[in-house]
C-alpha cells in the first residue's frame, strides 16, 4: 500500500487546462468590464454634486466608494494580467487582445481617479497662490 499517489499528466489534460484558463481569462475580462460600468455609474452619482447642494455624508460615501471601485478594478486587472502571463508561460499562446483591453480599462479608471482627486483637492483646499 503506497502512501503517495503519483499523478501523471497527459497532453490532453494540459490542453484542456489551457483552454479552461483561456475561458477564465475571457470571462474575467467581462467581469472587469461590468466593474468599469459600475464605476461609471458611481462616477455619475459623484457628478450630481456639481448641480446641487448635497449632504457631506453623501459626498463622503460616494467618493470613498468610487475610489474603492477604482482600486478594485486595478487589482482585478493585475490578477487577469498575471493569469495571462501564466497562460503564456504554459503554452505559446499570449492573449494580446485581452491585455490591451485590460490596459485600456485601467487607463479609463486612472482618468476617473485623476478627476476625482483634482475635484476633491479643489473643493476641500481650494486654489492657493503663494508669492
Amino acid at each position: 500500500m503506497a502512501p503517495f499517489k503519483v499523478t501523471t499528466f497527459k497532453l490532453c489534460d494540459i490542453i484542456a487546462s489551457m483552454l479552461r484558463l483561456r475561458r477564465i481569462i475571457r470571462f474575467s475580462g467581462r467581469v472587469q468590464s461590468f466593474l468599469v460600468l459600475l464605476t461609471f455609474f458611481v462616477f455619475a452619482l459623484f457628478l450630481i454634486q456639481l448641480w446641487g447642494l448635497l449632504t457631506p455624508q453623501f459626498y463622503t460615501v460616494i467618493s470613498n466608494g468610487l475610489i474603492f471601485l477604482i482600486y478594485l478594478g486595478f487589482a482585478y486587472g493585475v490578477v487577469i494580467i498575471i493569469l495571462t502571463l501564466l497562460l503564456g508561460a504554459i503554452s505559446s499562446v499570449f492573449l494580446w487582445g485581452e491585455v490591451l483591453k485590460i490596459l485600456g480599462k485601467s487607463l479609463l479608471l486612472s482618468l476617473i481617479l485623476t478627476f476625482v482627486s483634482l475635484f476633491t483637492t479643489l473643493t476641500q483646499g481650494g486654489i492657493v497662490f503663494t508669492i
